[in-house]
């Protein structure tokens, strides 16, 4: 954004650079995404605690501050640090990694919607964080196009100014 080579961006707030603007567009909760055939995808939820020995999918601090430390903190509600064993910088890459039983990942609920038949998604026990999904974008540089898609997402995420 700030070469202008895109226009818009997706983040999970807390955006460190104060010159972009942003608006939230939906909401998520934290689940956690295991292999199918994990000992804890038979529970309907899963408690923070239960994942204190588990293998951590993630992605690089540097690629979402905001999101990363929220996973942190939720570990240590549950009293330990995650065992990072892999990172990735896509979710979807994330998802195909936990498909592969190279470990477990927490990840904002919307990527259930990717539907993989080999991944169980399930919900946490404790109250987990929200975790907004924003546009972002900077304020002097809005286009024609960017005005419109401005416009369609007001429609469909239903948020007003």
């Amino acid at each position: 954004m700030r070469d202008r080579i895109i226009h818009l961006g997706f983040a999970h707030p807390l955006l460190e650079d104060s010159t972009l603007s942003q608006k939230c567009i939906h909401k998520a909760s934290l689940i956690v995404a295991l292999p199918e055939m994990h000992p804890l995808a038979k529970q309907k939820s899963i408690s923070v605690r239960s994942l204190v020995n588990e293998s951590f999918i993630m992605f690089p601090r540097y690629l979402g501050s905001g999101l990363y430390d929220q996973i942190l903190n939720l570990c240590q509600t549950g009293n330990f640090s995650p065992k990072v064993t892999q990172e990735a910088i896509q979710m979807q890459t994330i998802i195909g990694l936990v498909s592969a039983s190279m470990g477990i990942a927490i990840v904002p609920s919307l990527l259930q919607n990717l539907q993989r038949n080999d991944i169980a998604y399930r919900p946490m026990k404790e109250k987990t964080p929200v975790i907004e999904i924003a546009m972002v974008w900077q304020p002097d540089n809005i286009t024609p196009v960017l005005h419109e898609f401005f416009q369609v997402v007001r429609t469909v995420c239903s948020y007003g100014d």
